[in-house]
């Protein structure tokens, strides 16, 4: 099994190509804003390195966030674009998921993300609904926390591979948003 898989939520951009269980080609960029001027060099650097097209893959796999609203927004249209061509399924994971997993344990633990403006995005796994919270960063306890600095797209290609059962055609998947944007529509003039 191929999968490509990349994020663009925190920072930059990731990405990882994964064969037959093995991490076969890893890249990462990190310029921060310039996701959509690097991930799709990214990816054919990543693809013509092991002498692969897209058609070639089996899965791609994507972080839908939480993150930078723009980061998330690119991922996810480079990853709809390509299984629209191509008809390659997607698997899409939150960051906090990744993170949980490429933490590799087996009690309960509890991811937390910077969300800016003092608050932080949280999550513990095995979690009871599923779905991050947004709180205060005094509010949290420091003991057994694991904060995320960075997405790696390896950990990604690992998870997406274990949960094959969630891949899709990419249509029902959606960014993870847990607060509004900072960018707002101007009002109506009087």
């Amino acid at each position: 099994m191929k999968i490509l898989a990349f994020d663009t939520c925190i920072s930059g951009c990731s990405a990882a190509l994964l064969e037959d269980g093995k991490i076969t080609c890893a890249k990462k960029e990190y310029k921060p804003s310039q996701q959509a001027e690097t991930l799709m060099i990214l990816l054919e650097e990543a693809l013509r390195a092991k002498g692969l097209e897209y058609k070639n893959l089996d899965l791609i796999a994507v972080t839908n966030g939480p993150g930078s609203f723009t980061g998330t927004r690119i991922g996810l249209m480079a990853a709809k674009g390509i299984a629209l061509v191509t008809g390659v399924p997607i698997f899409a994971a939150s960051t906090l998921e990744v993170a949980a997993f490429a933490a590799a344990k087996t009690e309960k633990i509890t991811i937390i993300q910077d969300a800016g403006r003092g608050m932080i995005y949280m999550q513990e796994f095995p979690g009871k609904n599923g779905f991050p919270t947004l709180i205060s960063r005094a509010d949290v306890l420091a003991s057994g926390v694991i904060e995320v600095k960075e997405i790696r797209a390896e950990s990604l290609a690992r998870l997406a591979a274990a949960n094959i059962n969630r891949a899709s055609s990419g249509e029902e998947i959606l960014p993870l948003y847990i607060r509004p944007p900072d960018a707002k529509l101007p009002g109506k003039c009087a």
